[in-house]
């Protein structure tokens, strides 16, 4: 290489270094700073892991054999900004060894055990994508981690999108047995997750269906013997929180920034509407993508947005699952391309109004799907990077 060359590209890593360290320490400043603030949810007040309470508050009820669900859940339809306990057992299950622990401790492992996955499923997604992994790669993924407004809305909120990520990253990266084990682990953490089901039927379907049917058992089976009512409550409360939207200024769907920008329902309505037809297309698509036999990557990218664009609220943490497919595109894309994925970053992490951020995230979305579109009918052949069992 060029002397030149050689400055250039340590200058660059020495950069992306500079970056990181300074976004990564002022992250893990406001984390303390909101840890050490009262628990109290008044605007402009210090929260620190709002979400993440909920969790071990479930995980509590759970543990004592009661519902993981608060009867407002259950009710009636409850606006989405109601900070409420709004996914399957499986989540609060999972956390029941940390509901006996002070709430500050046990929110940071509970962050610290997101970054970690939220690193891990990164650096495995640019792993399964083809990087070689250099300095300069990984210190520039990790600048634009930090950098990226989700990042920072996920990790002091204690939300669950750091653990989506790395099971996103084994869906791209893994073989037969371990991308269908990660699809049924996320349908059963999170409701949206669900629309990658139809993809994985499609691409392997007595094994799909195994896992959907063994997996769903081992998971759900010791749940349902400890508080057997939480799964008779689960329908009530996933269509209470589906019909319980809310126009807000954070709240990043069309139909909610429709109405605050117009004052118009009907346009709220309408947007709706065209949101739900483009997610059903998204899983249609998803499904035919999964048939080819290159079209794994593309299949579970639009499923991920079919589950972004199903509920009638898209906040900002949401985004941060974007962030595996970036990384798995990103050796295939151009220079244009990576300047577009750029600016549709850019644009999600400072779009002062909701639309900027709903722009940002489509045109990220756009170029890392033309990046994977299926366009030829032989499959990459690259070995799986993890695998649960040897496959047949």
């Amino acid at each position: 290489m060029p002397s030149s060359s050689l400055l250039r590209s340590r200058l660059l890593t020495a950069l992306g270094f500079v970056l990181f360290v300074l976004a990564g320490v002022a992250i893990i400043m406001y984390l303390i700073y909101l840890a050490s603030g009262p628990r109290t949810t008044e605007p402009g007040s210090r929260y620190f892991a709002v979400d993440f309470e909920q969790y071990w508050q479930a995980a509590g009820r759970l543990l004592h054999g009661l519902s993981p669900y608060d009867p407002q859940l259950l009710s009636g339809p409850v606006a989405s900004d109601v900070i409420l306990y709004r996914y399957p057992p499986l989540l609060a299950f999972l956390l029941i060894p940390l509901s006996g622990l002070d709430y500050i401790a046990a929110g940071w492992i509970w962050v610290i055990l997101s970054a970690t996955a939220l690193a891990g499923g990164l650096i495995l997604a640019l792993r399964a994508g083809g990087s070689n992994l250099s300095a300069r790669h990984l210190v520039w993924l990790g600048a634009a981690v930090v950098w990226f407004l989700p990042t920072l809305d996920a990790l002091w909120k204690g939300n669950l999108e750091g653990i989506q990520v790395l099971l996103i990253a084994l869906t791209l990266a893994g073989g037969a047995n371990s991308r269908a084990g990660a699809i049924i682990v996320q349908a059963w953490l999170k409701v949206s997750p669900v629309m990658l089901v139809p993809a994985l039927l499609v691409r392997d379907p007595k094994r799909g269906l195994a896992w959907l049917l063994g997996g769903s058992i081992v998971l759900c089976l010791p749940i349902f013997i400890l508080a057997p009512d939480s799964f008779r409550q689960l329908p009530a409360m996933i269509i209470n929180s589906a019909g319980g939207g809310s126009a807000l200024s954070y709240n990043l769907a069309p139909s909610s920034w429709l109405v605050l920008m117009t004052g118009s329902d009907a346009l709220g309505t309408m947007a709706r509407m065209a949101t739900l037809l483009v997610a059903a297309v998204l899983v249609g698509l998803s499904a035919w993508s999964a048939r080819r036999p290159a079209g794994w990557a593309a299949a579970i990218l639009m499923g991920s947005v079919a589950g972004l664009l199903m509920p009638g609220t898209i906040w900002e943490h949401y985004l941060l699952i974007l962030l595996p497919f970036g990384a798995y595109a990103w050796p295939r894309l151009g220079a244009k391309q990576k300047w577009l994925l750029f600016a549709g970053g850019t644009l999600i992490s400072v779009g002062v109004l909701p639309g900027l951020a709903f722009a940002g995230a489509t045109i990220f979305v756009l170029v890392v799907l033309a990046a994977l579109w299926p366009s030829g009918e032989t499959e990459p052949s690259v070995a799986p990077l993890v695998e649960l069992a040897p496959t047949s």
